[in-house]
């Protein structure tokens, strides 16, 4: 897939699965501001744990829709979940995987959740502070899904990074993320 390609999967996925337009407003400035080398690395500094189509140049963006897929059908199978914090924790879950700067660098999986998660919370105070008429800070609604986003990515390594999922949202997102680790097309 071209980066342009992969964007506009990413777009596409904001905008038909988000449903909640403030997150989804969030969701479309976060993607504007992932850095430019998300779209051009591989998912995995190593290479061990992912499939081979990943190992190049944009695995890590297809990697990251591939978790956003799992996560739309491990969803399906539940009533009392927050899908719009679990789809965006799936689309920002990797966002730090090579950090923020101009030049990519490594992160381990014991970094990357957290700098991920500090992500968006960074996003999510921009799009408040720069539309007057947001006002998601003062959504209720807003907090709770971007606090459950925020820890299910804090949380989305499990047992290889430094937090372990607690709830229902957390684990969905460790599991559609190991799967997708493990996914062979």
């Amino acid at each position: 897939m071209t980066e342009e390609t992969l964007k506009a999967a990413f777009r596409a996925y904001i905008k038909v699965g988000i449903v909640n337009p403030k997150i989804q407003d969030i969701a479309l400035r976060a993607l504007e501001n992932l850095p430019d080398h998300f779209w051009t690395q591989p998912s995995s500094s190593t290479g061990k744990y992912h499939p081979k189509d990943e190992h190049g140049h944009g695995g890590l963006a297809l990697h990251t829709l591939r978790v956003c897929e799992i996560a739309d059908t491990l969803i399906e199978s539940q009533t009392t979940i927050d899908s719009n914090a679990i789809r965006l924790a799936a689309l920002f879950h990797d966002a730090g995987r090579f950090g923020f700067k101009e030049k990519p660098s490594k992160h381990s999986l014991d970094e990357h959740p957290g700098l991920s998660a500090h992500f968006l919370v960074v996003i999510k105070n921009i799009s408040c502070s720069s539309s007057p008429t947001h006002q998601a800070h003062q959504d209720l609604e807003v907090n709770i899904t971007m606090e459950k986003a925020y820890n299910a990515i804090l949380t989305h390594t499990g047992k290889w990074g430094k937090h372990l999922p607690r709830t229902t949202e957390e684990w969905l997102l460790h599991y559609a993320d190991t799967i997708a680790a493990k996914y062979t097309p």
